[in-house]
């Protein structure tokens, strides 16, 4: 029988450098670990505010301010100077670049994260889609001829956080694997804004051109004018000169842009101080609010769902939307505060939160299309579209004709339309049966003359 050996002399080899190593490097995983679930920012809610980047060349702090108020707010406080801010409909957070670095920084009400891109260079232009994709631009003269994309949604695990290219036919779009890491403006166009906001209805980037050349001497030839984006080919257009309220006196740049729930684009005068809002339709702005600070190193984002400031122009006030899918029923309610010569309401779909499908129409609920008063509205349809089909038919077939000819050809007519019916029907249907990401519903508004404005956009929940 063997003796027992001492205590000593069992620890020593439990305990060999090789078993420290292991410990070591398992309870530093385990601490990343830990780290990382302390880091993730909480989202903030979509409020009807405007977050703007304020820098002294050296600090950077940014606000919250409410238009209608005046109220404002310190939101966080960098010690270095911030190029680009930017909000996600996406995730509901502030995204910011660096200048001088290629670190990009999330932001919520609680909680930083910074990462580092690969191959990206930042700008003082920044914005992102409803679907999640951050583009950033530079005005500056030698840098402004070109933009990145990077994807910042979560849930496309491949791509996030890296550069990708917006030009592909395929989506979402594939990593960009080789320089160049970015997209040039289509036909050697250049960009002079001094930020872009992203509108959800027609998936353009908006931005006011500024009033100095880039190369900082000299008056821009398209000052005060409306600039549109388009980063999926990378057309830049010019549009008509803003004018009203004091605008055309600015003398440097729009520092910071928004694009709001009733479809109005925002921007801040550097040297005045100044918020405006701006009709995109009718290229006139007016002031939103009292004066801000003057400064010509700011930038802009906002929750493009909410209402930044009220206008007496808008045809239709919306209030709360919501949109659900149950037992293969999608449905849709919302309501109206104040409604101005208001026709009817078209229901929209989207698979991306950029490209939206009419999917039904509802007429407003007032005579006269004017209403003072708070109005509730419910849509559904069903995703299967059967008895969509077999009523056309129904309708088709009840009514009485004398001959017996032209009843074969409403026969023939009546199949051959509730076969076409079905079809496209059940096509939408099945896409929405079968989805398991996200669909997006907005409401368009259409006033008696014709012109549409739209609801903010809402996630499609399922039940």
């Amino acid at each position: 029988m063997k003796s027992a050996l001492p205590f000593s002399a069992i620890r020593t080899p439990i305990f060999s450098g090789q078993f420290k190593k292991i410990l070591y490097l398992l309870l530093s995983f385990l601490g990343s670990l830990y780290a990382s679930s302390q880091v993730v920012p909480t989202p903030f809610p979509c409020s009807n505010v405007t977050y703007q980047s304020i820098s002294d060349g050296t600090n950077t702090t940014i606000f919250s301010r409410d238009l209608t108020t005046g109220t404002t707010a310190t939101v966080r406080t960098f010690a270095y100077v911030v190029s680009s801010l930017s909000y996600s409909p996406q995730s509901n957070l502030l995204f910011i670049t660096r200048q001088g670095s290629s670190q990009l920084v999330r932001i919520g009400s609680s909680g930083v994260v910074t990462n580092t891109i690969t191959n990206f260079v930042p700008g003082n232009i920044g914005g992102i889609t409803a679907d999640g994709y951050l583009v950033v631009s530079s005005s500056e003269a030698g840098f402004n001829d070109h933009y990145y994309v990077i994807d910042v949604n979560t849930s496309r695990t491949a791509t996030f956080l890296k550069l990708v290219d917006p030009t592909s036919s395929t989506y979402p779009y594939p990593a960009k694997t080789a320089a160049p890491y970015y997209t040039n403006f289509a036909g050697g166009a250049t960009i002079n804004v001094g930020d872009i906001a992203f509108n959800p209805s027609n998936g353009l980037f908006y931005g006011l051109n500024n009033v100095t050349a880039p190369s900082g001497s000299g008056e821009d030839p398209n000052k005060y004018k409306l600039v549109t984006f388009n980063f999926k080919t990378g057309a830049l257009v010019y549009g008509s000169t803003v004018t009203g309220s004091g605008i055309p006196t600015e003398t440097t740049a729009f520092g910071s842009a928004y694009f709001d729930a009733g479809g109005y684009f925002y921007v801040f005068a550097n040297t005045l101080g100044i918020f405006y809002q701006v009709n995109i339709n009718t290229n006139i702005a007016t002031q939103a609010g009292t004066p801000s600070t003057a400064n010509n190193l700011n930038d802009g984002a906002s929750c493009p769902n909410a209402t930044l400031f009220p206008s007496s122009t808008l045809p239709v006030v919306f209030g709360k939307i919501t949109a659900s899918v149950e037992d293969k029923i999608l449905t849709v309610n919302w309501e109206t505060m104040q409604e101005i010569n208001n026709s009817h309401y078209d229901i929209e779909l989207s698979e991306d939160g950029v490209h939206f499908a009419k999917i039904g129409t509802t007429p407003t609920k007032t005579p006269g299309g004017n209403a003072s008063e708070t109005l509730n509205y419910s849509f559904s349809r069903s995703i299967n579209g059967v008895a969509g089909g077999a009523g056309i038919l129904a309708v088709l077939l009840g009514t009485v004709l004398a001959s017996r000819r032209r009843m074969m050809a409403i026969l023939m007519m009546s199949i051959g339309c509730t076969a076409m019916f079905y079809s496209c029907t059940k096509n939408a249907g099945e896409s929405l049966a079968a989805l398991n990401g996200k669909y997006w519903v907005r409401i368009a508004q259409i006033d008696k003359d014709g012109t549409t404005s739209y609801s903010k956009t809402i996630t499609v929940v399922k039940k």
